[in-house]
């Protein structure tokens, strides 16, 4: 009897691990995609995506995430490989431009340049992540890991002319941080801003009303009533901007984190940044304390 009380403490302390610890199928095919592709992944790297993907997914916020990637692995090989590609044209991988082993560090994330390096959301297949694929209610953002007080050095957005649509964040712009999200240029709003780091989102929610956001915390908001849709069908581009299929505005900073997807409220805005901040705490490349 005693035998059986304890097999079935065992058991049941097993399945209690299992649903409640470290996996999930989704990190689990990142991993192979990762090994697949000549990268490697080690284990506290694995976990620290387990546990992000967890808690995005309890907090209700994975559906509305599209393509993130989370800038982990031991080389470039496994930054090329999004966590979540919910895009089916994507095949979870996109594509880096111009840069060199010497510019990625896990313990630090992936360093640009102003003349050549850019990440494209795109596949050499074809394949795209465009805010047009989304909806017009829609996000997009990423974590800046250095400041740099510098004109025109986006970390991630698109633009077409047809349509006037544009979806962007530009970090520190002599002092001020700008963002679109899906409306027209006149639309575009600022604040004040010298921090240059941390997570940074712009976010439409309402055909008036889109805001950016850097460590979940509202920076500005614009409240313009929006007439019909802007969503720009170029591939966006992360360390750089992406205009008509021309990239241009390169950023020398460093990025450790991208996400494009549907609309956030403030809450679900918090509780991303939790999750992505926690990431980047394991990953010992946090800026700031955990929340």
């Amino acid at each position: 009897m005693k035998y059986l009380l304890a097999l079935w403490l065992l058991c049941s302390t097993a399945h209690a691990q299992f649903m409640t610890g470290g996996w999930d199928w989704e990190v689990n095919d990142w991993r192979t995609r990762i090994r697949t592709n000549s990268g490697t992944l080690n284990v506290t790297s694995y976990w620290s995506g387990t546990q992000f993907m967890q808690s995005i997914k309890r907090w209700h916020i994975r559906p509305q995430v599209v393509s993130a990637g989370l800038y982990l692995g031991g080389e470039t090989n496994a930054v090329v490989m999004a966590l979540i590609h919910d895009l089916a044209n994507t095949a979870a991988q996109v594509q880096l431009f111009n840069f060199a082993a010497a510019d990625y560090s896990e313990a630090v994330g992936l360093t640009g340049n102003t003349t050549t390096k850019y990440i494209l959301l795109s596949t050499p297949i074809g394949g795209s992540v465009s805010m047009n694929q989304i909806a017009q209610f829609a996000h997009l953002g990423v974590y800046v890991r250095s400041n740099v007080n510098a004109n025109f050095q986006h970390v991630i957005g698109a633009s077409t002319s047809v349509g006037d649509s544009a979806a962007y964040v530009l970090v520190n712009f002599s002092g001020l941080t700008y963002g679109q999200c899906n409306d027209t240029v006149a639309l575009q709003w600022n604040s004040a801003d010298t921090n240059g780091t941390g997570m940074y989102l712009a976010v439409r929610t309402a055909t008036n009303f889109a805001a950016t956001y850097r460590n979940g915390a509202q920076l500005a908001s614009q409240t313009g009533n929006l007439s019909g849709t802007h969503n720009s069908v170029a591939a966006i581009a992360l360390h750089a901007f992406n205009t008509d299929g021309t990239v241009a505005q390169w950023s020398s900073r460093t990025l450790a984190f991208w996400t494009v997807g549907f609309g956030l409220t403030p809450t679900e805005v918090s509780a991303y940044y939790k999750a992505v901040q926690r990431l980047q705490f394991n990953a010992g490349r946090a800026i700031g304390a955990i929340p």
